[in-house]
């Protein structure tokens, strides 16, 4: 791409950021009035206002409202259909990337991040205390733990995050994250465990699909392929 043509482009996308930031201005002025003079300020209500808008113009206005709002939030925040940040106490790296429906609590998430869709990022196991019977648990404190996602790392479909993922590493679809991730290493499972490491083969093959045979017409029966 020639400079002219950057440089068009460059100015485009500021042109669209100002005009973005225009229009979440009202809601970002509301939200912070609202912490200041409310304890019981919920922030995802403001963010969930925003996660259903599609397309285009949702990813671009859920941006300038974080970008406006969290604690640090890097350039190109890309956050899917139904995607919102639970806490403002969330820093954001540059090149953050999300699919459909993620929620994300308070937690640090560096650079160049892809996170599928459906995924939970939370602030620990114990955000609850249970010890006294006659409490309600929602009035039982419990303790949070800050969850940190380092850079270049992809976290796949439906995982569950509740502590923290190493730099490079990989989580697997539906791996429940319960304890602290290595960089570089690749886990899954419930809880999530190592399978791998990016640098290296995996620990075990995984499975070849099961192929059949061709039977005789009429035939019920089903052979598998064998190795």
């Amino acid at each position: 791409m020639n400079p002219e043509m950057m440089s068009i482009r460059e100015m485009c996308k500021a042109a669209v950021g100002g005009m973005m930031g225009l229009m979440v201005k009202p809601l970002v002025v509301v939200s912070r009035l609202h912490r200041r003079l409310d304890p019981g300020f919920r922030f995802y209500s403001y963010g969930a206002l925003l996660a259903p808008i599609p397309g285009f113009l949702g990813r671009e206005l859920r941006g300038a409202f974080y970008r406006r709002t969290l604690r640090r939030c890097g350039h190109s925040l890309k956050l899917g259909y139904g995607s919102y940040f639970a806490s403002p106490d969330t820093e954001v790296g540059d090149n953050l990337t999300t699919g459909s429906y993620c929620v994300i609590g308070p937690c640090t998430i560096g650079c160049d991040v892809m996170l599928a869709s459906h995924i939970s990022v939370i602030d620990g196991l114990h955000q609850h205390g249970y010890a006294d019977l006659d409490a309600p648990m929602t009035e039982q404190l419990g303790e949070s733990l800050h969850v940190e996602i380092g850079d270049k790392c992809w976290i796949g479909e439906g995982a569950r995050v509740a502590a923290s993922v190493g730099a490079k590493a990989i989580v697997g679809l539906g791996a429940v994250v319960t304890r602290p991730v290595q960089p570089g290493a690749m886990v899954m499972g419930n809880p999530a465990r190592v399978i791998g490491h990016r640098s290296q083969p995996l620990s075990r093959p995984l499975a070849r699909p099961a192929k059949l045979e061709a039977t005789p017409a009429g035939s019920t029966t089903e052979t598998l392929d064998k190795d």
